[in-house]
């Protein structure tokens, strides 16, 4: 792994176990097995890593839900391929949860230090990714396929938060609030679930 990368790694794990305040630049070199001179080279500073890190991930992350709601669908657009983007978008965040809880930790420090750079960032970057979505929306409108009256960016948001509150919970051991999934043993079950339930006020 490149002196980049191995800088990058090693701060998603200290950001997500200390915060941005607690985790340093020299515990990140350390992590790393890098001398710090490499930190400030590659990114100027402790803030500079920080928003790389988050960056990095982000883009990883809009790329993959480009191509859940690729703008080839919409000409093609019907409720069996609608229902398929929605599922593959909670198997998406789903993942976001279970597969990188470094991540998730690091933006719920974000949230409750009230800390800028995570919101910095996805305004500006999100914004194409948005479009492309309500083109997509726009799309299973025209067909029929949806109600006319549903808000994408509200719908999208239930989608992120709903799934990842759940699964944060369910992590968290809360069995009043726990219900009947086990992971990663009904992994599949939970994506259907949740799937079936958001189609299920949206589709006409």
């Amino acid at each position: 792994m490149e002196p980049k990368s191995q800088i990058l790694k090693a701060a998603r794990s200290l950001f997500a176990q200390k915060g941005f305040e607690g985790a340093s630049i020299r515990e990140i070199a350390a992590e790393s097995e890098q001398n710090p001179a490499m930190i400030s080279y590659y990114f100027g500073g402790k803030e500079g890593l920080y928003k790389a890190m988050l960056q990095d991930h982000l883009e990883k992350t809009l790329t993959e839900i480009q191509a859940i709601f690729s703008k080839d669908s919409i000409d093609q657009m019907s409720k069996e391929l609608f229902s398929h983007e929605v599922r593959s978008m909670v198997a998406l965040v789903t993942a976001l949860q279970l597969d990188s809880a470094e991540f998730t930790r690091i933006m719920h420090r974000e949230r409750v230090d009230n800390l800028p750079y995570s919101r910095e960032i996805h305004e500006q970057m999100i914004g194409p990714v948005a479009d492309q979505i309500e083109e997509v929306f726009a799309a299973a409108k025209k067909n029929q396929v949806i109600r006319d009256d549903l808000d994408t960016r509200v719908f999208m948001g239930f989608l992120f938060e709903g799934v990842l509150g759940y699964l944060n919970v369910n992590q968290c051991g809360l069995k009043t609030m726990k219900g009947s999934f086990e992971f990663p043993r009904d992994r599949e079950r939970f994506i259907d679930f949740i799937t079936q339930l958001l189609l299920g006020g949206i589709l006409k």
